[in-house]
Parts: structure tokens; sequence; C-alpha cells
């Protein structure tokens, strides 16, 4: 299951930040809080499922008459 939903979606990518640590060194970070979510990625799955719930209810709907 884990490889059609990556073959569909692609894989997550949370979004990253390049931050200065304690001892000046450059780190590539997730973001924190809501900033580090991939909204287009999120966005794109509901959409994804949401035209799925349609379609099966246009054919049960279609299958019912």
């Amino acid at each position: 299951m884990k490889d059609v939903i990556l073959a569909i979606f692609g894989a997550y990518e949370p979004v990253t930040t390049t931050v200065i640590d304690a001892a000046g060194e450059t780190v590539t970070a997730v973001a924190s809080g809501l900033a580090g979510v991939d909204w287009p990625y999120i966005a794109g799955v509901f959409l994804f499922g949401v035209v799925l719930y349609c379609f099966f209810r246009l054919v049960g709907v279609l299958l019912s008459k």
C-alpha cells in the first residue's frame, strides 16, 4: 500500500530551512510548527480524496437506477 501511495502522490518532503546553530555552523532543519508542513502536498491528497469520493457517489447513483 505504501508503494501505491508513493506512486500516486510522491514522497512527502517537509519544508526545510537553513539555520545557524550555537557553534556557528549552518544546519538544514525542518521548519518549526505549521511552517514546516508541505501544504501543496496536503492539498493534493485532500483534493484527490474529494474527487474519488465524488466519482464513487456518481457511479453509485448511476448504478442504482
